[in-house]
């Protein structure tokens, strides 16, 4: 439905405006008049030109700041045509006015007179109108007001652009119909590309292990070695981590030991021998199989060298165990000196 611009007259402007301002002016529209003669549409007009008939069986609401839809019902036993129309306010104040050379609307003596109107006025606000009946109020439907509609057409339904007209079932079905005609062709390759892809495989290789078709969900893994296979090395197909060095046992300490790749273990620490006899050095921890070999490096006490001589510490090779080993000295003091032992 096309909206009728309304010119409002300068009485009913002032009221209008004194409404916005809050002064407690009645805005409500009680009446509205009928003219079947062609004139200009002035805001100057105090009466509406040619005015034959008036009615107060009338219904509006607005529908926005500046759209009201009003309805007019006539139910008398009379004939006229109508060309423009005049809206009256409570106290008799023409408030706005409209007129066009064409027919608006034409009643016969046997016919209810039940004509719907949208009114564009050109300043808000148009919720400031009220309207005595609204008993037969049919508006047009928008997302916020429950009113008529009209159904789209099948190019109104196939363009999708249309948002004031809704869609019947039979629309709604059609519109359906095609999008799956159209998807169909979409649809059919489609499969024929996954059945494609379904006789593809994917299979890991190396480190990697799983796979299989891709006609499933499929899962690569990675194994990953623990610190014992990290240290022994023999294993090939799995991943080292740094959470699996971290998870390696050792101490580094002045008294320590780390274990290599291979299963080789390293240990190394300090201690004082016994001046003209034999020492027992103790390994922090037993190597768990056995000590290859242990070494003794030389050293002194201090810088007293009246009492530094050659003859250092020596280890005493048969004494070498997983638990440690002894060594001889033949200095007239005791000595602070430093070992390396290796094993596994």
């Amino acid at each position: 439905m096309t909206a009728l611009p309304l010119v409002v007259t300068a009485d009913g402007l002032q009221r209008f405006t004194e409404a916005q301002l809050d002064d407690d002016i009645n805005l409500a529209i009680t009446e509205v008049g009928f003219t079947d003669q062609v004139f200009v549409v002035a805001p100057t007009l105090t009466a509406l030109p040619g005015e034959f008939r008036r009615v107060d069986t009338i219904s509006g609401t607005a529908l926005d700041n500046y759209i009201v839809h009003m309805i007019v019902r006539d139910e008398a036993p009379l004939s006229y045509s109508v060309r423009g129309f005049g809206l009256y306010l409570d106290d008799g104040t023409l408030f706005a006015v409209y007129g066009q050379a064409g027919l608006i609307v034409q009643k016969s003596a046997g016919s209810t007179l039940l004509n719907a109107i949208d009114i564009a006025f050109p300043t808000g606000n148009a919720n400031e109108l009220v309207f005595g009946d609204t008993n037969f109020l049919n508006p047009p439907a928008t997302e916020t007001t429950k009113g008529v509609a009209e159904i789209a057409t099948d190019a109104e339904a196939d363009t999708g652009t249309d948002d004031e007209r809704i869609m019947s079932p039979k629309k709604v079905k059609r519109v359906l119909d095609a999008l799956a005609t159209a998807l169909g062709v979409d649809i059919d390759a489609l499969e024929t590309a996954l059945s494609a892809l379904a006789a593809r495989t994917i299979t890991g290789s190396g480190l990697v292990t799983g796979g299989g078709s891709l006609a499933a969900s499929r899962v690569l893994d990675v194994a990953i070695a623990s610190s014992a296979e990290i240290l022994a090395g023999v294993q090939n197909g799995k991943a080292i981590t740094p959470a699996g060095i971290a998870g390696i046992t050792r101490s580094l300490a002045t008294n320590g030991y780390t274990p290599i790749l291979g299963g080789a273990i390293v240990k190394w620490g300090r201690f004082t021998a016994a001046a003209d006899n034999t020492t027992a050095v103790t390994f922090p921890l037993a190597f768990p199989n056995a000590c290859f070999a242990a070494v003794c490096s030389g050293g002194q006490s201090g810088l007293d060298e009246a009492n530094d001589e050659d003859n250092f510490p020596e280890v005493i090779e048969s004494t070498i165990t997983s638990g440690g080993f002894t060594v001889s000295s033949n200095r007239g003091s005791g000595i602070t000196t430093t070992y390396i032992a290796i094993g596994f």
